[in-house]
């Protein structure tokens, strides 16, 4: 009888699709169910909530909402005896969820993942005392919590040679400090006749071009600033369309430098950076940490010091 899994995370990138694959592959049953996210979660640190002074008291009425959805969920769609509950971040889950698995199944191991930060994303700290083993991908926050560190997954497996070939390839969610960068490579491939697949992705364009530009006036008066100049709306780089997985290592395996680019604090390697360190690719990176890495050579990894990179350097 196989055992099963009951697997709880984001969809981001779709990434839970291959680790769904690769368990079923090891011969486990999985029940998937996508991570919620509420912007009144008081431990969400890009909610609305958590800056409050009122917090721990809209903790309470938080924590009771959630647990009535999970109550719900765990008698009328979960309702197995799990041998595992793996969580892949993990936000909003209340402790109810450990209690009623582990009255069903009191062998359960519960072991939680995590590829963003309690300090960037969400405090998912709180929670680590009801898991079995805590994993992280931030070296750093390993140390702080006193959990184990686990880089990002990568996959060996073929790669489709019929799509087009790059000298550069870069993609992912539109930051302003991303789209200098890229807008830079972007320029500089045109000048120097490299080809180049550099795309920033947004779920749905502005309604109004106008209102986000003058929107973008407002808060560039204002001291704040949008991800993205007006400028981005017209470029070539923005894409509405995701890439899956197996897509984007494709892209990867058939490139010849890999750009990646992590949020602002962020320490732990992206999977974009594993799976090109994987597929054995040359990488632009403003990761400074990859320098404390034991994988870390400067004649395949270039780290970038500010918002552009040498060109000399990327010449060589």
């Amino acid at each position: 009888m196989k055992k099963s899994i009951f697997f709880y995370g984001p969809p981001h990138m779709d990434l839970y699709k291959d680790i769904c694959q690769e368990m079923e592959i090891l011969g486990y049953e999985v029940d998937y169910m996508e991570e919620m996210k509420f912007p009144e979660d008081p431990y969400n640190l890009r909610g609305k909530t958590n800056k409050l002074p009122n917090r721990d008291s809209l903790l309470s009425d938080f924590y009771n909402k959630i647990k009535e959805t999970w109550n719900n969920l765990l008698e009328t769609t979960y309702t197995k005896k799990y041998d595992y509950f793996f969580v892949l971040d993990g936000q909003s889950i209340h402790p109810c969820v450990f209690q009623i698995l582990r009255e069903r199944n009191p062998l359960i191991k519960c072991v939680n993942y995590l590829f963003d930060t309690s300090k960037i994303v969400y405090e998912f700290y709180h929670n680590y005392k009801y898991y079995d083993s805590v994993f992280s991908f931030d070296s750093e926050e390993c140390k702080t919590y006193n959990v184990s560190y686990l880089p990002i997954y990568w996959l060996k497996n073929s790669c489709n040679q019929n799509i087009e070939k790059f000298d550069l390839f870069g993609m992912g969610w539109c930051l302003r400090s991303r789209y200098q960068l890229f807008k830079y490579l972007e320029d500089f491939s045109q000048k120097n006749h490299l080809k180049s697949y550099l795309k920033l992705y947004v779920p749905s364009r502005p309604k109004s071009a106008m209102r986000y530009r003058l929107r973008y006036i407002k808060n560039y008066i204002m001291g704040k600033k949008e991800s993205c100049p007006p400028a981005f709306l017209y470029s070539e780089m923005l894409t509405t369309e995701s890439m899956p997985p197996s897509v984007f290592r494709n892209y990867i395996f058939n490139s010849k430098i890999v750009v990646d680019t992590c949020a602002e604090g962020q320490i732990g390697m992206t999977a974009r950076f594993m799976w090109a360190l994987g597929a054995e690719k040359r990488i632009i990176t403003n990761n400074q940490n990859v320098k404390n890495c034991s994988f870390y050579t400067p004649e395949q990894i270039y780290i970038i010091d500010s918002n552009c990179v040498d060109k000399k350097d990327l010449e060589k």
